[in-house]
């Protein structure tokens, strides 16, 4: 028998989901990259999409005229730190039980 298919989340949702799924490959990315002269563009990627997401309001991020190559090698994975964690905290709301 075919599984029931979930319903698509609701059209305002989309592209959260989107972003969201974006941002888990960029922090995925950034681990591997941390160290290596890509680590500042991965932060300032994955700053400009939570801010796409609307993250900014609920996690300090670097500004916006602020490029985050200037930030220490810490306060990057600070940074990104802060981001997953709040990604988890929304993909935990977001998601029914048993499905992530």
């Amino acid at each position: 028998p075919n599984p029931i298919p979930s319903p698509p989340p609701p059209a305002e949702n989309a592209g959260l989901y989107k972003g969201l799924k974006e941002l888990g490959e960029l922090v995925g990315s950034y681990q591997g990259l941390r160290e290596s002269g890509r680590g500042s563009t991965i932060v300032n990627s994955i700053v400009a999409t939570a801010r796409q997401c609307n993250l900014d309001k609920d996690v300090d991020l670097p500004g916006e005229e602020d490029d985050t190559a200037e930030l220490t090698l810490e306060q990057r994975d600070r940074v990104v730190g802060r981001v997953y964690s709040k990604i988890m905290e929304i993909e935990s709301r977001l998601l029914p039980c048993g499905l992530h």
